[in-house]
């Protein structure tokens, strides 16, 4: 009948990752990069309401 034999399954065993360590550093790099970034964001739309913002096209 073709019957066959199928070991049961072996879970993967489960490793633990080692812990990503805190670099402060990369932190403050990143959130002064972040509030550089708002700036110019607000600075474009607070340009774009007094109407002295131009889009112009660069090649």
């Amino acid at each position: 009948m073709g019957l066959t034999y199928v070991a049961p399954f072996d879970p993967p065993e489960e490793f633990d990752e080692p812990p990503i360590p805190e670099n402060s550093g990369a932190g403050i790099l990143y959130f002064l990069l972040m509030g550089i970034w708002i700036i110019f964001l607000l600075r474009i739309v607070i340009l774009m309401k007094r109407g002295t913002y131009k889009i112009t096209q660069r090649y």
